[in-house]
Parts: structure tokens; C-alpha cells; sequence
């Protein structure tokens, strides 16, 4: 809403952690990333949903919103479980960057199909449609990136990339959102949620 917490907690905490404050109407972060998760996640499990915010980054920004998760102790990450819709400044992060880890790709799975996301320190609007097993990735109303979940390609990228080592990855059909605290500052803004049938 802007203006509270409501609806949101800490993963596998029970408490709003600190690292993440409102300001200007809109969630962001405060500081380094840890060995735990710093990430907030939704209070609610979804299935089905058209989700969508606006998100701004700061210079060298790596963030994501993550769906599907499942909060247990035994996992220290949403991304254990969750798939990932990245966000970040590929353009000033240090690192070389495959192409699924770049902004819209469905993080380590699938590489977007193009780059209309503005520059860091420009509002950009993205969109998250989960309906059943087709997933649908946009951004600043462009599809970056489309895929069915369980299907002979989703099956072979999840079993044969980074997914491999995490048995419990993309196993849950439904789950909670998390927003991403990866270290670095992000911006996120008037957020909406419709939970589709």
C-alpha cells in the first residue's frame, strides 16, 4: 500500500526484516546482503495470479521477484524452491553474465527475448502472469520471456543447468512472492496482485 508492511514478512522469518524500509511510497532496500535470506516475501500462498509493480534500480543493481516459493527451515533461499523473474543493471555489473542471468530472463532457465527495460535510476513496470503451468514475463508491456512449466524443454533446462544441484526447485505449483534482497539497492512501487481462477 505504500505506506505499510502489511502483507509482507520476512522469508522464514516472522517479523518485516530491517534491511528493507518504505520510502517515498515505495519498498527498498538499506543494506549489504548477508549469509541468510533478506528477502520479503508475500503473507499469502498464490497459485494463479497477474502480479505487477514498478521497480527502479540503482547503478549495478541484481534483484528479482520469485514466485512459488515454499518457506521451510531447511531451505536458506527463496530461489532454492522459486522460480525468478531477474532484474538487474547488467550493463555496470562487474561480472560477465550469461545470457539467462541478464534482465527478464526466468533466471538460469530462460534467456528474455529482448532488453526493453529502461536505465537504472528510470521506473520501469513489470508483469508476472502464472496460469496453470504457462508463465508469461513482461516488461514496460513487451513479453521478454513465455514457457510452459513441466514441458520436454522446461524439464531439460531445469535437469541439466544450475537447477541440478537444488532438488526442490520449481517442484511447487503454489507458493509465495518473494522481492529479492541481493545487496544491492532496489526500488519497488505501487504493487498489485489479481489472483486469476
Amino acid at each position: 500500500d505504500g505506506k505499510t508492511t502489511a502483507g509482507w514478512h520476512g522469508y522464514n522469518l516472522k517479523v518485516f526484516p530491517d534491511c528493507w524500509i518504505i520510502k517515498d511510497g515505495a519498498f527498498t532496500t538499506t543494506t549489504k546482503g548477508r549469509a541468510e535470506s533478506q528477502d520479503i516475501i508475500t503473507n499469502k500462498k498464490y497459485r494463479n495470479f497477474a502480479f505487477t509493480v514498478e521497480f527502479k534500480l540503482e547503478k549495478g543493481t541484481n534483484s528479482g521477484i520469485i514466485y512459488q516459493v515454499s518457506e521451510d527451515p531447511k531451505y536458506k533461499f527463496p530461489y532454492e524452491t522459486g522460480p525468478e523473474f531477474q532484474i538487474i543493471d547488467q550493463a555496470n555489473w562487474p561480472d560477465k553474465l550469461e545470457n539467462w542471468q541478464i534482465m527478464g530472463a526466468n533466471y538460469a532457465m530462460y534467456p528474455p527475448k529482448s532488453l526493453p527495460a529502461k536505465p537504472f535510476g528510470e521506473w520501469n513496470r513489470l508483469m508476472l502472469v502464472v496460469n496453470g503451468n504457462h508463465v508469461t514475463q513482461i516488461i514496460n508491456g513487451v513479453v521478454v520471456v513465455e514457457f510452459d512449466k513441466y514441458s520436454p524443454e522446461w524439464k531439460k533446462l531445469r535437469e541439466s543447468g544450475k537447477w541440478a544441484n537444488y532438488p526442490d526447485y520449481g517442484k511447487f505449483d503454489e507458493g509465495n512472492i518473494s522481492l529479492q534482497n541481493h545487496g544491492t539497492q532496489i526500488w519497488f512501487r505501487d504493487i498489485k496482485l489479481k489472483v486469476l481462477k
